[in-house]
């Protein structure tokens, strides 16, 4: 029976051959030497040593070639242990390179660790499941390391446990082209150096788990963190996804930060981490409920979305196209924040907020605006999202509280939003940074709150109760949404309904300007003194209570503004409407009103 023939070439002036040993062991030079390992025979353990110098270690091909999408681990059939300084004077970038980029198969059980103990040195990493066979590295913590480590993932559907990192500067990880749906999951405490962390094409998901902190019993000082979904689509069914999981106690204090076109970076660890290219994150704090979160803004105009669903919770969302009102958009079922909105991205979901509330930083441009949308009864679902972005259903981007499970309390101002829920009580305040919000435009609006859709309103005949402080720093906007006073002709609606409630310290001047399209209810403002206005629409019940100077409401038609020519119908009713407060010297205490004509 022929022999299986292994061979080394390079390392003298002609190729040695061998086959059938146990053992094969290579020492190197003390100088730079560059080492490549395309097969090892089954039954023959490795140990190749690099004695000193800044060599550089490739598995599964050669140097040249390596992340270039041809490296195969297959033929790797004997274990390997890699040590890169030994003998000689430690080299200052020892790189171990590992390719599987070419085999179209799937890593369904790979991993990296890191023990105490070695053949030579003080600790081994190993990498398992990436070849048929263990590839390992030993080191001495101090003495001697191994600067670099670049892992390259097949081809297939991968699962990845990253039980540590031990590159004392830099490794990297690439999950291969495939859909790495059974995750990369990285065990964050345990980080050394930088880190990179790509999914590569495919849709490709990451865990990443921190208990105390990042790299808090790494064995090398950790420097950084990134992890890449990588093969943007700009499509709410291929999303690539990170579930940073906090399994650790203690409040932390959170900083998520979108940056200028894509991804954000999320502060509040040893070092950021680094978030691009990635459609989803999911944040889940501890059981306390105790991080407070701020979310920021890049430095452009954006749009950011804040849904809270109890009172740890919230779903965040940057771009896409929020709902600003039936008269601008229509339906609100058909307009989708965030990445089913056409945005890059991410959708986050935060769990584990504290008491204290979320805090919105628009922190650039002239044009930020905060859009929260309160509890409807129906879920915001999109259609083409084929997937289920957060665990809340397929295509459901904002979750449903269910018949009779969307009443709100709604408290809103230019410092924050406060929303009481019917069945889920105190939900997440809302606190805005007011200055970052400020308008280039006076008539823009900083903040939008959408007070969500029910199929009727309580037994006391109100759905959403909104009470409103208008601003000096910027305009706001209130969209009511059903019960639809259409929906039954012989219903009590309106005034039975969303009821808004602003508060006037002066005169109360509203402005009816012409509805955009056809048939579409007109947009009301309503303005008091100095203070900038309050729009809203589809709202029921709504109660103005001008300053005790004045007591004076003023109606304004044609948006105040002679080339207008629109048809402004405002019917007044009403006696002793000014009962409620101090009279004013000298004036009946019937309800007067006066009447200017042009």
């Amino acid at each position: 029976m022929a022999k299986a023939m292994r061979g080394l070439s390079g390392a003298a002036p002609g190729l040695i051959t061998y086959a059938e040993i146990e053992v094969f062991g290579y020492e190197a030079t003390d100088g730079d030497d560059v080492i490549d390992i395309l097969s090892t025979a089954l039954g023959t353990t490795y140990l190749i040593v690099g004695n000193g110098g800044s060599d550089t270690f490739t598995v599964g091909t050669d140097l040249g070639s390596f992340d270039t999408g041809v490296g195969s681990l297959a033929a790797i059939l004997g274990p390997i242990t890699l040590v890169a300084d030994f003998n000689g004077p430690a080299g200052l970038a020892d790189t171990l390179n590992v390719d599987d980029s070419g085999d179209p198969d799937a890593d369904l059980a790979a991993s990296i660790t890191d023990a105490a103990g070695g053949l030579l040195l003080a600790r081994t990493t190993t990498l398992a499941g990436f070849a048929p066979v263990p590839i390992a590295y030993e080191y001495t913590p101090g003495l001697a390391a191994t600067e670099f480590v670049n892992i390259r993932a097949a081809q297939g559907g991968n699962t990845i446990y990253v039980g540590a990192t031990t590159a004392s500067i830099a490794t990297t990880v690439d999950s291969g082209i495939g859909d790495d749906a059974n995750t990369i999951t990285i065990v964050g405490d345990n980080l050394s150096g930088d880190n990179l962390f790509t999914g590569n094409l495919g849709n490709d998901q990451f865990v990443l788990e921190i208990t105390a902190d990042l790299g808090a019993a790494a064995i090398f000082p950790i420097t950084g963190l990134e992890i890449r979904g990588d093969d943007p689509a700009a499509d709410s069914s291929n999303r690539d996804g990170l579930h940073v999981v906090d399994l650790g106690g203690g409040a932390r204090t959170l900083a998520f930060v979108y940056q200028p076109g894509d991804g954000l970076d999320l502060f509040g660890f040893a070092v950021p981490i680094v978030i691009r290219s990635m459609e989803t994150l999911h944040y889940k704090g501890d059981a306390a409920n105790d991080d407070a979160v701020t979310v920021i803004g890049t430095p452009d105009d954006d749009d950011l979305t804040v849904a809270p669903q109890d009172g740890s919770t919230a779903l965040v969302f940057v771009g896409g196209d929020p709902w600003d009102g039936p008269a601008a958009e229509g339906d609100f079922f058909d307009q989708y924040p965030g990445v089913a909105g056409l945005s890059n991205g991410p959708d986050v979901l935060i769990r584990g907020i504290s008491p204290a509330g979320l805090t919105v930083h628009g922190w650039g441009g002239t044009s930020d605006t905060v859009y929260v949308y309160a509890p409807s009864e129906e879920p915001l679902v999109d259609p083409a999202t084929l997937v289920d972005p957060f665990g809340f259903g397929l295509g459901v981007i904002v979750p449903g509280f269910g018949v009779g499970g969307a009443y709100d309390q709604i408290a809103m101002s230019d410092a924050g939003v406060q929303i009481i829920n019917s069945a889920a009580g105190m939900l997440v305040p809302i606190n805005l940074v007011t200055a970052s919000l400020v308008q280039g435009n006076p008539l823009d609006f900083g903040l939008v709150v959408n007070v969500g859709f029910e199929t009727a309103p309580d037994v006391t005949g109100i759905a959403d109760d909104i009470v409103a402080a208008l601003s000096a720093n910027f305009a706001m906007l209130v969209n009511g949404g059903d019960p639809d006073p259409n929906a039954d002709p012989f219903d009590n609606i309106p005034p039975e309904g969303d009821r808004l409630s602003v508060l006037t310290p002066d005169d109360v001047t509203v402005y009816s300007t012409k509805a955009v399209n056809p048939g579409d209810p007109p947009i009301v403002v309503i303005t008091s003194g100095p203070l900038l206005g309050l729009a809203f629409s589809s709202i029921e019940n709504i109660t103005l209570t001008p300053g005790n100077a004045s007591q004076t409401v003023n109606l304004v038609g044609d948006n105040n503004d002679p080339a207008v020519d629109q048809s402004d119908n405002f019917v007044v009713i009403g006696a002793d409407v000014d009962s409620l407060l101090p009279p004013i010297p000298g004036a009946q205490e019937e309800f007067q009103p006066d009447l200017f004509l042009p």
